[in-house]
């Protein structure tokens, strides 16, 4: 064979044979070709489920493909994370979650099969709430200094949703500021612990700025504080933490849900995911619902994400270190 046909031989080999950067780029320019499972590590009804599938709702116009969701709950968020931080990187499997599985499991739950800062990829975040904490009326307490007055009188509940949860860790620095103990009632799922506090199961618990409007109204509960930097518009007589004198990273930080998958992802995948979501948050529908929650819309690019993970975790692992927190 001459040099010229060993030469033609070598560029046919090199075109038909291997994968080249260009065809791997083609392949993650047809993403998505098929439906988009979707992991919800709560339960089916929890104020994360109910507005995550209205967002993947309008989503779905925007990927052309349907985005299939499924709720896998169980040990605060960790069972779904692990499904997706072994799932395959091509973009068929994600989840939307909070930062707890990523975070305070990490260190209340042994043996957590990931790390959360190299088995993920974090994309988006979607919306950030701020949940207000509640206390049943017939407690008769007003706000918190009252709280605390008669924390150190009595025994006081609270509900959670388990160790190293948004609801306990909050809670809890809460207690340790104030020099009080309250007693942990854990349940299942978020969404049963405003239920226990309209029924008097416990005395205190978060829920969502929107729900609660009514039941104040009603007289049924009353509002305390906020988490977050500022209060609410629906509530705006209600303070938050840090203007009562309680300042921590857990209480001035809203409750925050995002879109997040397996390490390796393709850029080019991941920008196409971030995107879609990030459209979606536009859509004049989606604005106009959360607007009604008082929730706040984000839509932040992969790498901000990334960064404000990472300043999280540093943030919050010394705390939960200091306080053993422990679900074995």
């Amino acid at each position: 064979m001459n040099v010229a046909l060993k030469y033609f031989a070598l560029c046919v080999a090199i075109t038909f044979g291997l994968p080249s950067v260009s065809s791997v780029h083609a392949q993650d320019a047809g993403y998505p070709s098929r439906a988009i499972h979707i992991i919800i590590p709560y339960s089916a009804g929890s104020p994360t489920d109910t507005y995550s599938r209205k967002i993947a709702d309008v989503a779905q116009k925007y990927f052309g493909v349907p985005l299939v969701i499924e709720n896998k709950p169980g040990a605060t968020g960790v069972l779904g994370a692990a499904q997706i931080a072994r799932s395959k990187p091509d973009g068929y499997s994600l989840l939307i979650s909070s930062s707890e599985p990523f975070i305070a499991s990490t260190i209340t739950i042994k043996s957590v099969p990931y790390d959360s800062m190299k088995d993920f990829r974090f994309i988006t975040k979607l919306f950030a709430s701020t949940p207000v904490l509640v206390i049943n009326a017939s407690n008769n307490i007003k706000n918190l200094a009252e709280l605390i007055t008669q924390a150190k009188l009595k025994p006081i509940t609270y509900g959670s949703f388990g160790p190293g949860s948004f609801h306990q860790l909050s809670i809890e620095e809460f207690a340790k500021q104030a020099g009080i103990k309250l007693q942990e009632i854990p349940y299942r799922s978020p969404v049963q612990v405003p239920l226990a506090v309209l029924s008097n199961e416990v005395a205190l618990g978060y829920t969502a700025p929107a729900q609660a409007v009514d039941q104040i109204k009603e007289g049924r509960i009353r509002a305390l504080a906020v988490i977050g930097p500022r209060r609410v518009p629906l509530l705006p007589d209600v303070p938050t933490f840090e203007e009562d004198g309680f300042d921590a990273a857990v209480l001035r930080t809203p409750l925050w849900i995002g879109v997040i998958g397996p390490a390796k992802l393709p850029e080019a995948v991941v920008t196409r995911i971030y995107e879609a979501f990030h459209r979606a948050l536009q859509d004049q529908e989606i604005q106009q619902f959360f607007g009604r929650l008082n929730n706040q819309l984000l839509g932040n690019e992969p790498h901000d994400f990334d960064q404000e993970i990472r300043e999280e975790y540093a943030q919050v692992i010394p705390l939960l270190k200091s306080r053993n927190i422990s679900s074995d």
